[in-house]
């Protein structure tokens, strides 16, 4: 009994103590809480997603119809790393009658989707000051190896014959460079 008296001793007189020092714990608590939210919802990451990106750019509404018909562009707004060589809708037009074509609409789905696949690499965030001479070290998603090659005047090259007029837009799950030739290998 004389050890329950000392314990309710003890606690009567840490208790104003307890009390004091959890209030201040919980407002130090409270007070560090972020105000992220938007609406119901917390943000992890506020930069666009590449598929986004690409859908938001005019400069890119051709590669982004390509990558709506082929469904890619669900890849392009998942987590992880890709680099992506998005043609200009210039370029895309370009190659539409170098093909004797009018519009994506006169391509079978399989050379949409092997189009798609040559401009984006998987797995690889590469901005334009990593890239060698040469052969990325990545290859595409259709599993063909892209190059770049440095012109006097600045210029980079891609496959020898595209050049890049919009370089390094970082984006939440990679880079885009923006192209003035669609890749064709």
């Amino acid at each position: 009994s004389f050890v329950i008296v000392l314990i309710k001793k003890t606690l009567m007189r840490n208790h104003g103590l307890i009390v004091i020092v959890s209030i201040l714990f919980s407002g130090i608590f409270l007070l560090s809480c972020n105000s992220d939210n938007v609406g119901d919802n917390y943000t992890t990451f506020t930069e666009d997603m590449m598929g986004r990106f690409i859908e938001n750019d005019t400069s890119l509404t051709e590669f982004n119809r390509l990558m709506d018909t082929t469904k890619v562009k669900g890849l392009l707004n998942a987590y992880g790393y890709y680099t992506c060589f998005a043609p200009s809708n210039s370029a895309m037009k370009k190659f539409y009658k170098s093909k004797g074509k009018k519009s994506i609409k006169d391509f079978t789905a399989d050379t949409l989707l092997l189009i798609a696949y040559d401009h984006i690499i998987n797995k690889a965030s590469i901005e334009s000051s990593a890239f060698p001479v040469g052969r990325l070290p990545y290859s595409s998603m259709s599993d063909r190896y892209i190059t770049a090659s440095f012109a006097s005047n600045e210029d980079i090259y891609v496959n020898k014959t595209s050049i890049i007029i919009s370089k390094d837009n970082l984006v939440h799950n990679g880079v885009v460079h923006i192209v003035d030739k669609v890749l064709d290998p």
